[in-house]
């Protein structure tokens, strides 16, 4: 059995140098938000949020807010 996943970007910004970026994976059993960002050293942080967009919207945005005021 096949199963098909899309991946569509949501947000994506570049901040001091740093990217930030919002994915959403729609699959047959739902849908993944992926909230990654690059950190200082530009490795990256993943945070994964099932099925809320209003979550993972809340933390692109408080990352991108924490990466101009310098606190990440």
């Amino acid at each position: 059995m096949e199963y098909n996943a899309k991946l569509y970007t949501q947000n994506e910004s570049k901040i001091n140098g740093r990217g930030v970026w919002h994915y959403l994976i729609d699959t047959p059993i739902g849908q993944i938000h992926v909230v990654e960002y690059e950190n200082p050293q530009m490795e990256l942080t993943r945070f994964l949020i099932d099925s809320n967009m209003e979550k993972a919207r809340a933390k692109y945005n408080a990352i991108c807010k924490n990466i101009v005021a310098g606190r990440i």
